[in-house]
């Protein structure tokens, strides 16, 4: 599996998705192209929450069979907007 090529392209999928804002669904369509690589699609799980006033940082884990994708997202309420703390691929 090359982490590296997967990181880079979950990047531009990413930026290039970012005013619909659905960064879940974007990263599961990206990863689509990696089946060979990464594997099934096994799950999401979502592992931590915390908020600070109208601001909620949450991380996710998208598991496939050979990887996992651990994001940190964070939530402005007041906005509904959503910023990429953290992106890595395991």
């Amino acid at each position: 599996m090359n982490a590296r090529q997967i990181k880079l392209a979950l990047t531009a999928g990413l930026l290039n998705d970012q005013p619909h804002g659905n960064l879940l669904q974007t990263i599961r369509e990206v990863m689509s192209g990696f089946v060979q690589e990464a594997g099934a699609y096994l799950g999401l799980q979502r592992s931590d929450s915390s908020s600070f006033g109208t601001l909620t940082n949450v991380r996710y884990d998208l598991r496939y069979e050979n990887a996992t994708i651990s994001l940190e997202v964070v939530r402005n309420a007041s906005s509904r907007g959503a910023a990429i703390r953290r992106l890595e691929v395991r």
